[in-house]
């Protein structure tokens, strides 16, 4: 298998600290996270969305997306043309990032996807991912939905 070299994104870990297994990489049953499923370990970031521990962040509506040569270049349209009159350009990490954030996704979401796409541990890219949403939220060109849409 050919493993992807990783790149910290060029631009919020959900800790599970139950007192009940007393140790911070376990669930409330006191299974560990590894060996949950897909579907068990999205049962439980639902859960930290509703219980409100978590943002939902999305890609903003006022850029658009654009392949040259291998690179996404994010290029403003509409109003964003107007406010900030330059591009964006993301390496491969950031893309990948880019491309999850066409639907509303949560920083521990992000995180999860980003470090099983590049077999990483979770705590290794949980801290790029934040970095990487702080300042596309601060830039505008990820918003904080916090809606179902």
């Amino acid at each position: 298998m050919i493993r992807k070299p990783f790149i910290p994104p060029a631009l919020h870990l959900i800790r599970l600290d139950h007192a009940q297994s007393g140790r911070k990489s376990h669930t409330p049953s006191g299974r560990n996270l590894s060996e949950l499923s897909d579907p068990e370990l999205a049962a439980i970031l639902q859960q930290e969305r509703i219980l409100g521990h978590t943002h939902l962040y999305k890609a903003s509506e006022g850029y658009a997306a654009r392949e040259i040569a291998g690179e996404t270049i994010l290029v403003p349209v509409n109003d964003q043309a107007g406010a900030f009159n330059g591009m964006i350009s993301f390496n491969p990490t950031g893309q990948f990032l880019w491309k999850l954030l066409q639907r509303n996704r949560t920083e521990g979401d992000l995180a999860y996807l980003l470090a099983k796409e590049y077999s990483k541990d979770l705590d290794e890219v949980a801290l790029d991912v934040r970095s990487f949403l702080e300042r596309a939220v601060k830039r505008g060109f990820v918003c904080i939905c916090d809606s179902a849409a």
